[in-house]
Formats: C-alpha cells, sequence, structure tokens
C-alpha cells in the first residue's frame, strides 16, 4: 500500500484560500503556515498568514507580522496594507493613513490604498480632504467603491440628491453587485422618494431572490397594504433560497404583525423556533406577536424565557418592562426601568420609555433630562427628536420645536409623528390648509399608524366638515393600534354635531368592543347628561366603576357631579383622588383649582395652578383659568396681566382671545375690541363660533340687540352644545323684544341642562331660571309689548324716547317697558345717564357711610376679605357690617313697621338685604354695598357733585341694587321700599330680582322719571363699565355654592301669577 502524498504549495495555497473565503479562518490560518514551511521566502504567504491573524481578532500576531514584513521588504506594498488595516481594527485610524498611504506610495498601480486612506481620512473628519482624494482618484480609474464613498460624504453633508447620483453611478459600474443598487435605492428613500425606492428593490427582489439584504430593506419601507403585500413576495423568495435565515424571518414576522396579522406571524416563528429553541430574537418577536393578539400573559412568557438567554441584552430587558407594566406590575416595572436607566449607556429607547413616565408623574421639568441625555447617548435617534420637539412645542417655542421635527425627518424620512407634530404647531398657528398639507402626507407614509388620519379628522371636525372628517377616519386600518382613537373620533363627530344621544352610544360601542378604553364611557356619560337621559348616564358610569373601579376618569366624571349638585367640597376630594391615580390629568388639576377658588381658597387655586405650570408647561388652559378666578374675586389688574401673559406665550390661542377679548368689553374698551375683531385668531368652527359669540357681546354693549341676535345665531350653530351662548342669546333677546325666540332658546337650553338640573334636585321646566322668569314677566305684557315694539321701531330719536316714557307712564307695573326706556336714555346719553364721572367735582351731599349686611353671624373670611377693601381703600368714610338682628332691631327702632313685617317674612337672606338696605338709606343716607363686592379705588368721584342718588346700570338695562349711594329720605328709596313691602307682605311669588331687588328699582326710578321728573333731578346712573373701574361686583364665595345663596333655593318653586299693582 503506497503511502498518501504530502500535498505540494500550491494545493496548501489553494485550500486556504478556500477556507478564509468560506470564513473558516482556525483552517485558513493552518494551511498557510503549512504552505509558508515549504516556501519560507514567499511574501505573499506569509501577508496572507497575518491576514488570517487579522480575521482572527488576533491584532497582535497580526501586527508583527505586517510590521515585520514592511520593514525588511520595503518594495511590498501588500505588508503596509495589512499593516493599514491592522491599525483600522484597532481603532487608530492615523496609523492607519499613514500605513495606506505608505502602501500606495510603494505600488502607485493599487487604487484601494488610495481609497482606504480616504476612508481613513472621513473617519477622522478630514471630509474635504477625503473627498478631494476621492474625486483625484475617480479621474484617474472609476472605482464604484470610490463612487459610493462619495456618495457616503455627500450624504453626511445634507447633499442627498448628490449622493444619490454618487450611487446610481457605483451601481451602473458593478451593475453585477447588488450592494451598490441597494445603496441607491436606501438613498431614494432616504430622500422621501419612496415609490422610487419600492421600485428598485421590488426590481432587486426579482433578479436576486438570494440577495436577503434587499428583501430585508424591502419589508423595512412597506408602510401601506400594497407596499407589505410586494414586500411579502420578496421575503417570500429570499426564504425559499434561504430558509435557515433567521433574519428573513423576523422581517417576515415584522411585517405580518403590521399588516395586523399577528397569528399568522406566531406561525412562522414558532416554526423557526422548533429548529433555533436557543435564539432570544425568534422569542422576542414572539412576544410581540402575543401582545398584539392581546395575550398578554404569553408576551411575558416568552420575554422572560428570551431574557434568559440573553441577560445583557438591554432592549430586550426593555421590553421585559414593559410586558411587566402591562401584566399590572407597575411598581415593580418601574424599579426595573430605573435600574436599567442607572446603566452607563442604557438602550435610548429605555431612556425615552422613562421619560414618558416621569411626565406623567412629575412634569416636563423633571423628565427633560432624560430626553438630553439620551440625546447625547445618540444625537440623530428620532424618537429622541420627536420628543424634543413635543417637549418645545409644549413650552410655546414652535421655531424650536419645528426645527426638532425636520432633524427627525432628515434622520427617518416619512416619520408620520415629525409632520403630526409640525401640523399640530401650524394648526395652533390658525394655518389650517398646511397642517392639513402635513397630516395627508403623514397618513401617505405611515397609513397602518392612523394617528395622521385621526388628526386630519379633528382638523375636518372643528371646520364643521363632518362627511370629509368621517372619511378621514374610515380610512384608518382595521388592523391599525388607533382603530379605538379613531372609533372615539366618530363619537366626537357626533358630539360637535349636538347629537348627544347618538354620540354616547357610539362611546358606548368603544368601551364595548375595547375593554381597555373604558374611559369612554365617562365621555358617555357626559353626552347621556347632555341628551337629559340621567339614567343611561347613571348606568354609564356605573359600568365604568365596576369595569375598572379605580380608573381616574370614573373620579373626574364623579367630581363633575358633584360640583353640578353644589359639594364642591367632595368635588375637591373627587379630582385629587384622580390626580393620585394618574398626575398627568391635566382636567383633574384644572377642576381641583376652580374647586378650591370655589372654597373660599384662592391661594390655593393659584398654587394649583402654578403646579400645573411647572408640571404641563405654561398651558393656556391654566392662564385662562388664572385670570378668570383673579377676575371673579376682583383682582382685574392682576386678571388682565394674566391674560396678557398667556396670550403672550400662546397668541393663537382662541379661547384666551376670546377671554382678553370680553374683559375689554366688560371694561368699556369698545374700540379696542374693534381692534381685536379686525384680527381674531384663525381657525375652524370653534373659533368661528367664538368670533360670532364675541361680536354678538360687542352689540350687546352697544345696546344693539337685534345685531347682537344676528351673530349669537351664528356663534350657536357653531358652537350647539355651549350654555353660555345661549344665555347670551336669550340676554339679546328679551331686550330686544323678541319674546318668541327667547323662549325657544329658553326651551332648548332647559333640555341642555335638564340632567345638571335634575342633580341639582330643580326642576328642568325652561320658566325655573332667572331668565325663565324674566321671559314669563315680560310674555304676561302682551299689549305692552306691542306697544314696546312700536315705539322701538320709531326713527326719531325724540319720538322713541317720548313713546317709551308713555309705555312706562301706560304700564306702571311692566319691568319690561321700564328697562327698554332706560336702555335708550343709555344709547341716546340723556339724564340722568352718565358716561364717567369727574373726579374733580366739589364733594356731594350724600353722606360718607358705608354700609354692609350679612344676616348670620361672622362672614367668611372671603367675604370679609372684600368688606375690608371697602373700610381700608375709602378713608373718612364710616363703615358698619349689619347683622340680621341688627337689622331687624332698627327697623322696629326707627319705626318700618311695614319693612318689619316684610322683613320677617322674607323668603331669603337676599330679600331681607333688599328690604333692610332701602329702609337704611332712606333714613340715614349714606353707601350700602352687597358683601360680595370689592372696592378697587376710594370712591368720592362716584359721589361727587349734586347727586342725591347714584346707581349703575346693569347689562340687563336695570338699575343694579347691589351698590347704592344716596341721601336720606330720597323719593326714590321711598318709592321702591313701599312697593317691595307690599309684594313681600301680599305674598306675591315673583323671584326676588323683580320683587325686591333691580326690577323693583329700575320700575321705580322710571316711574318717577316718568311722572314726577323734579323728584330725581338729581339721579345720577353710571355705566357698568364706570363702576368696574372703583368696584368688582357679584365677585367669587364659597356661600354662593350653598344653600345660602337666593340662585340655589328661588326656583322649582310654585309661584303666584298675580301682579303688584303700581303705586302712583
Amino acid at each position: 500500500m503506497s503511502e498518501t502524498a504530502a500535498p505540494t504549495f500550491d494545493e496548501l495555497r489553494a485550500r486556504a484560500l478556500a477556507a478564509s473565503a468560506a470564513g473558516r479562518h482556525h483552517e485558513a490560518l493552518e494551511a498557510f503556515a503549512r504552505a509558508a514551511d515549504l516556501r519560507p521566502a514567499d511574501l505573499w504567504t506569509r501577508n496572507d498568514i497575518a491576514l488570517a491573524h487579522l480575521a482572527l481578532g488576533e491584532l497582535m500576531e497580526a501586527d508583527a507580522l505586517a510590521s515585520a514584513m514592511a520593514r525588511e521588504h520595503p518594495a511590498f506594498a501588500p505588508a503596509c496594507r495589512t499593516l493599514a488595516l491592522t491599525h483600522r481594527a484597532k481603532g487608530d485610524h492615523e496609523a492607519a493613513l499613514a500605513a495606506f498611504r505608505e502602501a500606495a506610495r510603494r505600488d502607485p498601480r493599487d487604487l484601494w490604498n488610495l481609497h482606504d486612506a480616504a476612508s481613513s481620512l472621513r473617519v477622522l473628519g478630514r471630509i474635504d480632504v477625503a473627498e478631494a482624494m476621492l474625486r483625484d482618484l475617480l479621474r484617474t480609474t472609476p472605482l464604484a467603491h470610490s463612487l459610493r464613498g462619495l456618495g457616503e460624504i455627500a450624504r453626511e453633508k445634507g447633499a442627498g440628491d448628490e449622493a444619490l447620483i454618487s450611487f446610481q453611478a457605483a451601481s451602473l459600474l458593478q451593475p453585477a453587485d447588488p450592494w451598490f443598487a441597494l445603496d441607491a435605492a436606501r438613498q431614494a428613500a432616504m430622500l422621501g422618494e419612496t415609490k422610487k425606492a419600492e421600485a428598485a428593490l421590488d426590481r432587486l427582489t426579482r433578479e436576486r431572490p438570494g440577495f436577503a439584504p434587499a428583501a430585508l430593506e424591502r419589508a423595512r419601507l412597506a408602510k401601506t397594504p400594497a407596499a407589505m403585500a410586494a414586500a411579502r413576495d420578496g421575503l417570500d423568495r429570499a426564504l425559499a433560497l434561504s430558509p435557515g435565515n433567521e433574519a428573513l424571518a423576523l422581517a417576515l414576522a415584522d411585517l405580518l404583525c403590521r399588516a395586523g396579522q399577528p397569528a399568522e406571524a406566531e406561525t412562522v416563528l414558532a416554526r423557526f423556533l422548533s429548529r433555533h429553541p436557543a435564539s432570544a430574537n425568534l422569542l422576542r418577536a414572539l412576544a410581540r406577536a402575543a401582545r398584539e393578539r392581546g395575550d398578554r400573559e404569553m408576551a411575558y412568557a416568552h420575554l422572560k424565557a428570551a431574557l434568559a438567554l440573553a441577560p445583557d441584552d438591554g432592549p430586550l430587558r426593555l421590553e421585559w418592562i414593559m410586558a411587566l407594566r402591562a401584566r399590572g406590575e407597575a411598581g415593580e416595572a418601574t424599579r426595573q426601568l430605573e435600574a436599567l436607566c442607572a446603566d452607563a449607556a442604557p438602550p435610548v429607547e429605555a431612556l425615552l420609555e422613562l421619560h414618558r413616565l416621569r411626565l406623567r408623574r412629575d412634569g416636563p421639568e423633571a423628565a427633560r433630562a432624560l430626553l438630553e441625555r439620551a440625546r447625547g447617548l445618540d444625537p440623530a435617534h428620532p424618537r429622541t427628536l420627536l420628543l424634543l420637539g413635543d417637549d418645545r412645542r409644549a413650552e410655546g417655542q414652535h421655531a424650536k420645536a419645528a426645527a426638532l421635527y425636520r432633524e427627525a425627518l432628515e434622520r427617518r424620512p416619512g416619520f408620520s409623528w415629525a409632520l403630526i407634530g409640525l401640523a399640530a404647531i401650524a394648526r395652533s398657528e390658525g394655518r389650517p390648509d398646511k397642517a392639513h398639507d402635513l397630516l395627508r402626507a403623514a397618513a401617505e407614509t405611515e397609513p397602518m399608524e392612523g394617528q395622521a388620519q385621526i388628526e386630519a379628522a379633528s382638523l375636518c371636525r372643528d371646520t364643521s366638515d363632518f362627511p370629509q372628517a368621517r372619511d378621514w377616519l374610515a380610512r384608518v386600518p382595521a388592523t391599525s393600534p388607533r382603530r379605538a382613537e379613531a372609533d372615539m373620533g366618530q363619537a366626537l363627530i357626533l358630539r360637535a354635531e349636538g347629537r348627544w344621544g347618538d354620540a354616547a352610544e357610539a362611546f358606548e360601542t368603544v368601551a364595548h368592543r375595547f375593554p381597555d378604553r373604558a374611559e369612554a364611557l365617562a365621555e358617555a356619560e357626559a353626552d347621556w347628561l347632555r341628551a337629559g337621559e340621567n339614567a343611561r348616564a347613571d348606568a354609564a358610569l356605573a359600568r365604568l366603576a365596576l369595569a375598572t373601579p379605580d380608573h381616574p376618569a370614573l373620579r373626574e366624571a364623579q367630581a363633575r357631579r358633584a360640583l353640578i349638585a353644589d359639594d364642591v367640597a367632595g368635588a375637591l376630594r373627587l379630582f385629587e383622588q384622580a390626580l393620585a391615580l394618574d398626575p398627568a390629568r391635566l382636567g383633574a388639576w384644572l377642576g381641583a383649582a376652580r374647586a378650591r377658588a370655589l372654597l373660599g381658597d384662592l391661594p390655593g387655586a393659584l398654587a394649583r395652578l402654578a403646579e400645573i405650570d411647572r408640571r404641563f408647561a405654561p398651558r393656556p388652559e391654566s392662564a385662562a383659568l388664572r385670570a378668570d378666578l383673579l377676575r371673579q374675586t376682583g383682582r382685574l389688574e392682576e386678571a388682565e396681566a394674566a391674560l396678557e401673559e398667556g396670550r403672550r406665550r400662546h397668541p393663537h390661542h382662541a379661547a384666551l382671545w376670546q377671554q382678553r377679548t370680553i374683559a375689554h368689553i366688560e371694561a368699556g374698551a369698545l374700540d379696542t375690541v374693534e381692534a381685536s375683531l379686525a384680527d381674531p385668531p384663525a381657525g375652524g368652527r370653534t373659533e368661528a363660533g367664538r368670533l360670532a359669540f364675541v361680536r354678538s357681546m360687542l352689540q350687546s354693549a352697544r345696546w344693539d340687540f337685534d345685531a347682537a341676535m344676528r351673530e349669537g345665531e351664528v356663534a350657536l350653530r357653531h358652537m350647539p352644545g355651549d350654555g353660555w351662548v345661549r344665555n347670551r342669546l336669550i340676554h339679546a333677546a328679551l331686550l330686544g323684544l323678541d319674546v318668541e325666540r327667547a323662549g325657544h332658546h329658553l326651551k332648548d337650553l332647559a333640555r341642555l341642562e335638564a340632567a345638571s338640573s335634575r342633580l341639582k334636585g330643580k326642576s328642568a321646566n325652561a320658566s325655573q331660571s332667572h331668565y325663565g322668569q324674566l321671559h314669563d314677566d315680560f310674555r304676561m305684557d302682551g299689549e305692552a309689548l306691542a306697544d314696546l315694539r312700536s315705539a322701538c321701531a320709531l326713527a326719531e330719536p325724540e319720538a322713541r324716547l317720548e313713546a317709551l316714557r308713555a309705555s312706562v307712564l301706560a304700564y306702571p307695573d311692566s319691568t319690561i317697558a321700564a328697562l327698554q326706556w332706560l336702555i335708550e336714555l343709555r344709547r341716546q346719553g340723556v339724564h340722568p345717564m352718565l358716561s364717567d364721572v369727574a373726579s374733580d367735582e366739589a364733594s356731594g351731599p350724600i353722606p360718607r357711610r358705608l354700609h354692609q349686611f350679612w344676616d348670620d353671624g361672622d362672614p367668611p373670611d372671603d367675604v370679609k376679605a372684600y368688606g375690608d377693601t371697602w373700610r381700608s381703600i375709602n378713608e373718612g368714610f364710616r363703615y358698619r357690617l349689619w347683622s340680621g338682628g341688627e337689622a331687624e332691631a332698627f327697623l322696629s327702632d326707627h319705626g318700618f313697621a311695614d319693612a318689619l313685617s316684610a322683613f320677617r317674612r322674607a323668603r331669603e337672606p337676599a330679600m331681607k338685604a333688599d328690604l333692610f338696605r332701602l329702609a337704611l338709606l332712606l333714613d340715614e343716607g349714606g353707601i350700602y354695598v352687597d358683601a360680595d363686592d370689592r372696592c378697587l379705588r376710594p370712591i368720592a368721584p362716584l359721589l361727587s357733585g349734586p347727586a342725591g342718588f347714584v346707581a349703575y346700570q346693569e347689562d340687563l338695562g336695570s338699575l343694579g341694587n347691589n351698590w347704592i349711594a344716596a341721601v336720606p329720605g330720597h323719593p326714590l328709596l321711598a318709592l321702591a321700599l313701599d312697593l317691595a313691602c307690599r309684594a313681600v307682605n301680599r305674598g306675591d311669588g315673583d323671584i326676588l330680582w323683580l320683587s325686591t331687588g333691580p326690577g323693583l328699582l329700575s320700575r321705580a326710578a322710571a316711574h318717577l322719571m316718568a311722572s314726577r321728573p323734579a323728584e330725581v333731578s338729581d339721579l345720577r346712573v353710571v355705566s357698568r363699565h364706570t363702576l368696574s373701574r372703583f368696584a368688582a361686583i357679584h365677585c367669587l364665595t364659597a356661600y354662593k355654592s350653598t344653600e345660602r345663596h337666593w340662585s340655589r333655593t328661588a326656583f322649582g318653586r310654585a309661584r303666584s301669577s298675580a301682579k303688584a299693582p303700581q303705586a302712583a
């Protein structure tokens, strides 16, 4: 038997080169070493040995061999190249650059050395030098790899079009190498040329079905159903040729999950897992598929198994933490997440998730550092840039936010959430067309996501384009993760249309289809209440309590009910419970702040609003509430400053614009309002409604009720669920003598508020309200109403005044006749109406005595604080706060027998106060001020000159009785007291506004001015705007939310329809 011949040198080299090409570097190293033993002087074999060490990561050995050859054989350029590759593997790019240059010097024909030298220059940041070197190289010999290098440099410089040209040229030079075509396709996608990229990838996957990177890229780009189908074809072809390729299997499973087919994804993954049971990646993908099927326990089990295989995998650990939270173990999940983020270099997504939690729990200031840390770890991470943009947008820094969104789009072309962020900026700045364009682009690039369609529907809803809004929502795929939000959007459209019952049923359907959206039941409860369906509202709330008894939306809904029922302390407790469950609920923060103010704790309310600004960044909602509470408590300058600051931060916010404009109306700055109306915030349906409402309020302030009604109807069409709009429209209709219109809207308002009325335990009858009572009173004077309409239609101002005076004389019992005459006197600016007061007039005859009344014991602190302003600001005035007992004793001691009898019969403390003030001023004179009014500056100018009786005119045209100044014995006081006492002692059922309040005082004043004008020649009536410079009236107090306030007990009782005869 002959011995086997030893392999020759050539055979050993051939064997070594084959092993090296197959990646079997240990085998290659052994064969090269044996070949070198046969020919020790062969430099190529020695160089190949160094390269084998390099491939095995044995850098010291590779360095020693290459360095020795480079020294010993100065003409052998490959040794320098191998040395350069070794330096590059070590990360020493300066040394690598020097070695590549030396290799190029030794062998100028090998252009790869120059190419790799340019690559080292790129890594060292010397981009321009690298680019120049590559261009010089291409002028000599066009290398595809050098063109690729130029493309990569162009991309780094932001010259995307230039990069694409280089990549395409490289692919033409090397059509057989699919990597170059892949480079071009990827660059096209980065430029937003998705269709071009998809077409190139489809061609590549057909021509080279075994080239897996192309199939993977095609799957990554696929967003639409058609693109997903094409991508699946490419993956199927690649898998047929490489059935064991795990990356392809994972990409197919991802594609199936995105297409809404998680069960099929699980089948694909399970098949691979049976062959590769130790694959953490397959288990992770199975967890995702299980999660999307709704099987949280299975998802958790898969991730736990994957983590056992790869315990140091940070992103995998994050997914396990998220699964832990989904199982309800929120506390442990948070602890694990914080521990993961404590690592020196945690996964960026872990930092972003912790940011989300801290943002909800602690607010943006506490969470912001996590975003900055995430950006430090990966400056180009698209989601980090997105969240930074959201943060700046919440701060009102729109330019900075837009720059971050655009940077996110550069890093991830077509990133729908960045486009949505830009659309939100455009929308808030009143550029709805631009917002639509951005949302359309977002929906086209990532249609399966669904959020862009939902935002576009919301924009259409705001412009009352309800069919288009529904069309947008219909485009959200059934498999989209936003399907529940889309269905909520359909319900919101019904709400916007004023179809409360249909909206409530739609919200209930959402809660049934998506059990984790239980908060939809809270929305249903709100709309059932709007529809007047208390029983169904109760049932929705009961379902919510049964499904998730600790849901913060349940607490908020219960809190709103408590507020309606005037249980303010209970409402505050429930709002605080909601915040304990979820500190990120802005509505609960605002509700808690308002409840504190209603309880008389304004400092506590303002502290809550300051906490909102700290936690959420300054929000327009908190600015609006802060200004409103300051205004309601008489701190008008602070309220104005708060509004100005809010407008500065949120210049395009329509609600703040409306609030500030109406504040100007109330202050009488009507020219300022006209200027604001010339440049209102742009927007949609709600903004148009606000604009019409402000116009309506302006016309009412000018006493032009026909115009106010026209604008009010426009506002109501845009905002059918806004009770305030209906209220002011009723106001304009009553004073415009359109009692039919007033009655129609009273009924609609009663239906809208029926459920709330029942929660208060009050009648839902349209008559059982302040305006309802006035409507009944005006409507019963049918003959007077006809005469008043005729009088108001007269063109000549003097004739109009005389006709209205005649109506007052003809119908002395008519409140509407008195109001119409007083309004016309104000329109024409004739006596006794004053447009302003002179601060330099001599002091008048009215005594400097200030009187207030509180019927039972010491007033609460908030009421006492208002009273203190009258004493501290008005030096030289005597001040007295009268109790109920003291008032009764005064009436008895000063011979007011009828007033004493009426005082004792009075139903309400407010009625007692009405009677007492008339008798007190008749006897002593001075100034009577209601307990809820706040003094802003000395009132002496209001009392100057020969005035013997000073009052102000309310927006109903009536003379307000909460602030009256008079000399003792004034005839108007005597007549008003007589009429009030007779009405009360007779047992009339009129509300106190008509029987003892402003309605009575207006009838008495009108009667005297019409019949005995000499007796009231010293009457002066200032405008409400004028009074507002000296006093804030009807301020917020805690007692107004209790049965102590007349408005809480005046309605729902049987009324007598008898009218009291007017005294001559």
